[in-house]
């Protein structure tokens, strides 16, 4: 499935993201690609590729209810706030492993919709957001 998801990121417009690599417990590298790097490009196709991830076994979603730090939650709360306050009026908080569940609305609005408000809220926080 990761490279269903490789592909499905690059037909959405992250054409450079190359093909991961999977070790036996199912998780993907991406070689030459910081994760941050994976995650803002996941970003940039809007969570178009997210049912793709949701599939692979709970072993290969490193990030599956993993802690978050509460400084970290914090600003992701105060970001959604934000974003609510500039045009997203439903968007969620982030649940308490840091994971938004947003409408399908926004998935299928892709970048173009979450955009206006991205950029009014990056003084608050400007990197990659796990959805779910």
């Amino acid at each position: 499935m990761w490279q269903e998801f490789a592909g499905c990121l690059r037909s959405h417009g992250a054409p450079h993201v190359p093909d991961p690599q999977v070790d036996d417990n199912g998780q993907a590298t991406w070689p030459g690609v910081s994760e941050a790097e994976r995650q803002q490009e996941q970003q940039i196709v809007g969570g178009a590729c997210d049912p793709i991830l949701r599939r692979l076994p709970p072993r290969a979603q490193a990030h599956s209810n993993n802690p978050i730090a509460n400084q970290d939650l914090a600003t992701l709360r105060r970001w959604a706030q934000c974003m609510r306050l500039n045009g997203l009026p439903d968007f969620p908080d982030p649940s308490s492993d840091g994971v938004f569940s947003l409408p399908d609305r926004y998935r299928l609005g892709g970048k173009a919709m979450l955009q206006p408000a991205q950029d009014a809220c990056r003084r608050i926080y400007y990197g990659p957001i796990r959805t779910g």
